[in-house]
């Protein structure tokens, strides 16, 4: 008792200060948690102090409760309908609207510089309500399988990327060395202020007699340290706080003898560093370091107060360096990989070519966009650092100068081929930049493979989903990529591939084998992964993180072996396909302990059998051996309510649980989320309803949301070819802060005790 007594009082005598500048490298959302159950000081420290939040359901909590909880957010994700919306399994009209979520960002989210929308229904509205308000801040925009947005929304997020908002206009030429030690104060002052965005605006000097932050004019003394607005600013005292270390910076960086810089720096020091109360304010600004006034300096390089001025004799690096700064606060990366967006005006991208300078990552892979090769010709002038480029079907062929002004990229994705008869030849000109390691290119088939041999070796990441290679195809080109660390094919691949694999990519952390399209007659004769290509991938590839497959066939022996041998899997996916009529080893209940005893590094874990292939007692075994497991989907496992009974007595740290196809009750489901101590989240497709879904009821408890959503009843041709999968009744449940519901479709049924 004692020694638990101790270490109690040790932890609060951390000094604030300490405790936010430790908190700075914790990034793990678990260990902040953690800390912040600690106590009510821990827990507003790591309030103000948290810089990146994701939520996993838009409606777990509330926009306004967000704000109040984590005021100075940089970065969020926020994630809208199930998963399983990505199957087509949930109803359209579901919901995961982001209206809510982007007024409350305008309005208060002041720090903001990365926001990721994922299955959400983002409008064209919404877009013009954020770029309004964060354009000016905003470094990172991804919209992954969102909808409900056209190329007029893009359009908004090209053009606010536009380099004349906010830059520095410095007019007139000559002054004394007094004043341009002032000048060059007053523009360090007006760039923090306008990266932090508390005064917003285009900043101008004009005959350096009145500086203007937007609609707040100061006198020319305001580089004398005289800080205090014209007119009362609520944010005045977080201002000061986010400028003071930057300045101490600013002047500790200057290799200058001058007595004024000297005598200020030291003022500086005097005056504000005992009115420092706040680290984590004063964090928000360590990442400048006052080198706008180092670069106005800096080519005078005895800095005597007898020399004269001029601001044009700054040499063109020196400006360009300024200008580079001032633009830091630029969009770098924008995604929009699988969303669906309507309009097919390609304005947008040629707007972002003109606009942005800095663009680093852009991403429209798997989108109906239509791209012209010109404005990427355009964008890689512009965006000399661009890296990462995905984009929606454009023949390679017209993309030969793109690659050759792109030096520096390094991931290329999407483009299609057009193997006419006479065109292969123009494939031949292609050379990709020197640095390309991360390839993923649509519709290529065996004659235009050869273009990625010659950098074969440098690749790192290779995708193969969407092309037309057979299995002896896949052979040649993966045995001259030793360097492999994320390969993405379909099964096509086979055994055999798999084998290539395990004796060539050693490196190899992630591995997905997608399941191929029958009806195509894409697949040849040996595209199938068995037991046999399984188990050479796991004594092969030793390093192997991640494995999601489709199988025709599988033994408890496979799973055995990897469980022996991948000791780093943290992500299991396996899918059984109903090609096979019989299955070589089923039930699966001894594989399946075996890999979770091996693996004890597994996070997320899936198993989509066929009935049969596992059995009551091989659900008990996934909850007693997943203590570290935070995701399970399953599909046509157990055999009674007994087996899920016997799942949910393990699994202490589950917070998200799929099923699909499973012959549980309702009773049963609710149970199970009663015992679950971590569940936060639940879905169920297929099991055996009720008409009204009343015994659901028995889960109910404060904060959990329950959504029935009934099967439907007109069934098109599509779904019933599918086997009417998506007309079984579907459950959903979550714990919310947020309450009830209050835009739930006549599609969604929210239940309630009475």
């Amino acid at each position: 008792m004692s020694a638990r007594t101790l270490n109690r009082v040790m932890s609060f005598g951390i000094s604030d200060l300490a405790l936010e500048f430790v908190l700075g490298y914790v990034d793990d959302p678990r260990d902040r948690e953690a800390v912040s159950l600690v106590c009510k000081k821990w827990y507003q420290i790591d309030a103000l102090s948290r810089k990146h939040v994701t939520i996993a359901i838009c409606y777990s909590t509330s926009p306004g409760r967000l704000r109040r909880r984590f005021p100075n957010l940089e970065s969020l994700q926020l994630k809208g309908k199930p998963r399983a919306a990505m199957f087509n399994l949930i109803p359209e009209d579901w919901g995961g609207y982001v209206g809510p979520w982007i007024r409350e960002i305008a309005e208060a989210f002041n720090c903001l510089k990365s926001l990721h929308l994922r299955r959400m229904i983002v409008k064209d509205e919404d877009i013009r309500v954020l770029v309004k308000a964060r354009g000016h801040m905003l470094e990172s925009l991804k919209l992954d399988k969102c909808s409900g947005l056209s190329t007029d929304g893009l359009l908004l997020v090209a053009r606010s990327c536009s380099d004349k908002q906010g830059f520095l206009v410095i007019e007139h030429v000559q002054i004394d060395f007094t004043v341009k030690c002032g000048l060059a104060y007053t523009i360090l002052l007006a760039y923090i202020i306008w990266f932090t965005g508390i005064w917003i605006g285009s900043v101008g000097l004009y005959y350096f007699s009145l500086v203007e932050f937007g609609n707040q004019v100061f006198g020319f003394d305001i580089w004398l340290i005289h800080l205090e607005p014209h007119g009362p600013s609520p944010a005045h005292d977080l201002f000061l706080a986010k400028v003071q270390l930057v300045l101490i910076e600013a002047f500790a960086a200057i290799d200058c003898q001058c007595s004024i810089v000297r005598d200020l720096s030291c003022l500086v020091g005097r005056l504000w560093l005992r009115q420092w109360r706040n680290w984590v304010e004063l964090s928000l600004s360590i990442g400048i370091h006052g080198c706008i006034f180092w670069f106005s300096l800096r080519h005078e390089k005895q800095c005597k107060p007898q020399n004269s001025f001029c601001l044009s004799a700054i040499s063109q690096d020196d400006l360009q360096k300024i200008h580079m700064l001032v633009q830091r606060i630029c969009l770098r990366i924008l995604s929009l990989e699988e969303s669906s967006i309507s309009g097919n005006d390609a304005k947008w991208i040629h707007e972002l070519a003109v606009n942005n300078s800095v663009l680093e990552t852009l991403n429209f892979y798997m989108t109906e966009l239509r791209v012209a090769p010109e404005d990427l010709e355009l964008l890689a002038k512009n965006c000399r650092s661009l890296v990462s480029l995905k984009i929606s079907e454009c023949d390679i062929s017209y993309l030969v100068s793109f690659f050759l002004i792109a030096t520096k990229l390094e991931e290329f994705g999407g483009g299609s081929f057009n193997d006419q008869v006479g065109d292969l030849d123009k494939y031949k000109k292609i050379q990709f930049p020197p640095k390309l390691c991360c390839v993923g290119l649509i519709f290529m088939g065996k004659n235009e493979m050869e273009i990625l041999f010659p950098f074969a070796a440098a690749l790192k990441k290779l995708d193969l989903q969407y092309t037309f290679l057979s299995t002896e195809d896949h052979c040649q080109l993966i045995q001259r990529c030793p360097n492999l660390e994320v390969l993405e094919v379909r099964d096509v691949i086979g055994d055999r591939g798999l084998e290539v694999v395990a004796q060539t990519c050693k490196k190899l952390r992630r591995l997905r084998i997608e399941r191929g399209d029958d009806d195509q007659g894409l697949e040849d004769e040996q595209g199938c992964v068995s037991q046999a290509g399984l188990s050479s991938l796991a004594q092969g590839c030793l390093e192997l993180e991640y494995l999601a497959v489709y199988v025709s066939d599988i033994t408890n022996a496979a799973l055995e072996c990897l469980g022996t041998y991948s000791k780093n899997l943290c992500d299991f996916r396996l899918v059984l396909l109903d090609r096979e009529q019989r299955i070589t080893d089923l039930p699966l209940d001894n594989g399946v302990r075996a890999l979770l005893k091996g693996c004890a590094k597994i996070r997320r874990f899936a198993l989509y059998l066929r009935p049969g292939g596992l059995s009551d007692v091989g659900l008990g075994y996934i909850g007693q051996y997943s203590n570290n497991v935070r995701w399970i989907l399953m599909g046509n496992i157990g055999e009674s309510d007994r087996g899920l009974l016997r799942f949910s007595q393990g699994c202490p740290r589950l917070q998200k649980l799929e099923l699909r196809s499973c012959c549980f009750t309702e009773r049963a489901l609710a149970m199970a989320a009663l015992r679950l101590p971590s569940l936060r989240y639940l879905w169920v497709q297929g099991y055996v309803a009720s008409p009204f879904g009343n015994d659901l009821l028995l889960m109910a408890r404060a904060f959990w949301n329950i959504e029935f959503i009934p099967p439907k009843h007109d069934v098109n041709e599509t779904e019933d070819r599918r086997g009417n999968i998506e007309s079984q009744a579907q459950i959903l449940a979550y714990y919310s802060l947020a309450g009830k519901r209050v835009d739930c479709p006549d599609s969604v049924i929210p239940l309630h005790p009475a």
